[in-house]
């Protein structure tokens, strides 16, 4: 959502009002939380052996972080005997999901492109699932669905059984996107934000330039949306 904001008589103008991604949060949602970690700046980690101690532990016990080694661990095997291994610790139909939504969305920043604003919790049971974060850098990067910088989607092409499922969870997404009407609601916002933006103090650059950028956004959504449409056609 949205806010105005105000601190000692001074006004701040429009600010977005993002919920902080923590174990409460996973909570709320009837998610457990064993241990999350975050993944990004500085070090951009992948799951390769040696750097658990570059991903920052936001909640959980800081002695006794073998879930993550495992997982990094199962993350060098190779094939369908990585996609086996992976589906015994992970929710691998929701981390498909995140990594194909990150595409969509066109957000460049994320793990899949960047190796950066992700997320790993691992559940009371000690299964993994990942989430993505700073959203900030989305519909405007014309991303590739099948060409990734991070180390799980290389090892899910190599996967005959993981690339198919990640093609079913792309034609899932294709058909879901449509019914979401996200033009619509982008349309929405931004005529639900436009005054307060135009009273905001601090807003970046000129009315023009805001409209401008809203404008290529729109434009992303419509291209982003009929480019997967047509994408999945062959295996949908």
């Amino acid at each position: 959502g949205y806010a105005i904001v105000k601190l000692n008589g001074i006004d701040y103008g429009l600010h977005l009002n993002v919920e902080t991604l923590n174990k409460q949060m996973l909570s709320r949602w009837g998610i457990t939380s064993q241990h999350l970690y975050k993944g990004g700046v500085p070090t951009f980690p992948d799951f390769t052996p040696g750097r658990e101690v570059e991903y920052n532990l936001q909640s959980g016990d800081p002695a006794d972080t073998s879930d993550l080694t495992k997982f990094i661990q199962v993350n060098q095997l190779n094939g369908d005997e990585w996609w086996g291994n992976m589906l015994q610790i992970a929710d691998m139909d929701e981390i498909l999901k995140v990594w194909a939504l990150e595409l969509y969305v066109q957000h460049w920043d994320g793990y899949v492109v960047n190796l950066n604003n992700y997320f790993i919790n691992f559940d009371k049971s000690g299964k993994a699932s990942m989430y993505s974060w700073g959203t900030d850098q989305t519909w405007g990067g014309y991303l590739d669905f099948f060409n990734y910088r991070g180390l799980m989607p290389s090892k899910c092409l190599g996967s005959p059984q993981c690339s198919e499922a990640y093609l079913q969870v792309l034609a899932r997404i294709a058909s879901i996107a449509k019914s979401t009407n996200l033009y619509l609601f982008g349309l929405a916002v931004q005529k639900g934000i436009s005054d307060a933006i135009q009273a905001d103090p601090f807003r970046p650059g000129g009315m023009e330039n805001i409209q401008s950028a809203q404008d290529a956004a729109f434009n992303q959504v419509t291209w982003a949306l009929g480019n997967l449409q047509n994408l999945v056609v062959p295996w949908d």
